[in-house]
């Protein structure tokens, strides 16, 4: 697919170059809203992203949040949100589109088992039967009307070096 691959080349440019400085949960919040009568709940997960402007200094912010919420039938039981951060030392040339590529393939795939582990460890002491979250799904450019699996959005430019 030509645009997976383009988007690959992009990533791959600034990833050759890139250094992961640090990992950090910057939201780890969960509501046990009430005790669920059996282990057959359902889960809905909801992902986004955001990333910081490149700073003079080659620094780069990217963020991975994670909601999930668990129904006992219609009633919901569970909610969880976990927002984990990384701060990248990049190419200070890299481009608009090239931090967002990298953010897309790389970025958000580094923090996935972070906040995987995070939001199993809120359930569990919850006492919530185990989440698994499913295959974190690299957003691209899809047809006219269709949604990617997460949005990748440029965050302030305060919050650039604030992991």
């Amino acid at each position: 697919m030509q645009v997976r691959d383009e988007l690959q080349r992009k990533a791959a440019r600034v990833a050759a170059n890139a250094e992961l400085r640090d990992v950090r949960a910057t939201e780890l919040q969960a509501d046990l809203i009430s005790i669920p009568e059996s282990d057959d709940l359902t889960f809905e997960v909801a992902t986004e992203s955001a990333y910081s402007s490149i700073s003079d200094e080659g620094r780069c912010v990217y963020r991975l949040r994670v909601a999930v919420v668990a129904r006992e039938g219609e009633e919901e039981v569970f909610k969880a949100q976990v927002t984990m951060a990384a701060l990248y030392s990049l190419p200070p040339d890299a481009s608009d589109d090239e931090l967002r590529a990298f953010g897309d393939v790389t970025a958000a795939l580094a923090l996935y088992p972070y906040v995987r582990a995070a939001i199993q460890d809120l359930a569990a002491r919850t006492g919530i039967p185990s989440v698994t979250l499913p295959v974190y799904q690299v957003a691209l450019e899809l047809e006219d009307g269709e949604s990617p699996p997460v949005a990748l959005s440029k965050i302030e430019a305060e919050d650039q070096n604030q992991p």
